[in-house]
């Protein structure tokens, strides 16, 4: 970025008190923003030569279950879904270890994924999950999932959800299956069966 003086030349707008001029810092179509105070640059958030946007510091999250949990549920227990895998975990904000995404913004979240589950025996007939977000829980009503199994005994439940979320607030999914004892898997594997996405909608 430059000014154009009385004469015609051109000045370059310093970047941050003195820092590299915008009309020559390194990063391959970067993008100078205003800081409040200041221009800066920015490594993350660029655009190419075809005008596509795109910006590695933007929340999201895909999430997968690389390997099957056993005995998960099927007694009524709330077996809480921890992917241990990502494919894509932009500004680190899913932990592999306790299944916990926490916002580094403030901001409207969307959030899509699917749960597996099996074997199910005849009496698992109820069965509900649970997004727990810091402000407000989702609860689906109890479905039959016995009635709706495959040939192999295993249904498959997708879900979306919508919601604001403050700064260092917190996601959590869960999956009841009831009616028999704890002998229900979380499906997972090489071909994504258990997962969730989640991103940032807007600010």
């Amino acid at each position: 970025m430059a000014t154009i003086n009385a004469i015609g030349t051109t000045n370059p707008i310093g970047v941050v008190n003195g820092g590299t001029a915008a009309s020559s810092f390194s990063t391959s179509n970067g993008i100078v923003k205003y800081t409040g105070s200041a221009l800066a640059s920015s490594s993350t958030f660029t655009c190419d030569a075809n005008n596509y946007v795109t910006n590695s510091s933007q929340p999201l999250v895909f999430a997968y279950l690389s390997t099957s949990i056993s005995n998960a549920t099927g007694d009524g227990t709330n077996a809480v879904i921890i992917c241990n895998s990502t494919s894509v975990n932009q500004s680190s904000s899913y932990n592999t270890s306790t299944g916990v995404f926490t916002a580094p913004k403030a901001g409207r979240y969307l959030l899509q994924g699917s749960i597996g589950l099996g074997p199910l025996g005849m009496t698992h007939t109820s069965g509900i999950l649970n997004i727990q977000f810091t402000s407000l829980s989702y609860q689906t009503n109890a479905l039959n999932y016995f009635s709706i199994r495959d040939g192999n005994s295993n249904v498959v439940m997708c879900f979306n959800a919508q919601e604001n979320m403050n700064a260092s607030d917190q996601l959590i999914i869960g999956q009841q299956v009831q009616g028999s004892s704890k002998t229900v898997a979380i499906l997972g594997g090489s071909t994504a069966v258990t997962y969730f996405a989640i991103y940032l909608l807007s600010a």
